[in-house]
């Protein structure tokens, strides 16, 4: 799952909580879990995310996450200016 809906359902926005019901969030990436983190000002809102992504499951990034990435990177960056972050999570979910 994107960090995007994590951030919405922290900001407790009504769509969220609806698609989240839906049983939709099942796991969450070790790079979600890190945009979540360091977005999280604050100890109240370090504590509050912690808690809402310790209900996840974490999706560890494996050494060839980082070789799939890499090459992402290299062919999406010039076209697409995207930043090393989503290319790890692109190469870290697209296998599950």
């Amino acid at each position: 799952m994107d960090s995007s809906i994590v951030i919405d359902l922290l900001r407790d926005y009504p769509f969220a909580r609806a698609w989240a019901m839906k049983g939709h969030l099942v796991a969450i990436s070790r790079i979600t879990w890190f945009e979540i983190i360091q977005g999280a000002d604050g100890k109240k809102a370090q504590k509050t995310a912690l808690e809402m992504i310790r209900r996840f499951t974490l999706i560890e990034i494996e050494p060839q996450d980082i070789t799939l990435a890499a090459d992402l990177l290299l062919e999406w960056r010039p076209k697409r200016h995207i930043d090393t972050f989503d290319c790890i999570l692109c190469a870290n979910l697209s296998e599950t």
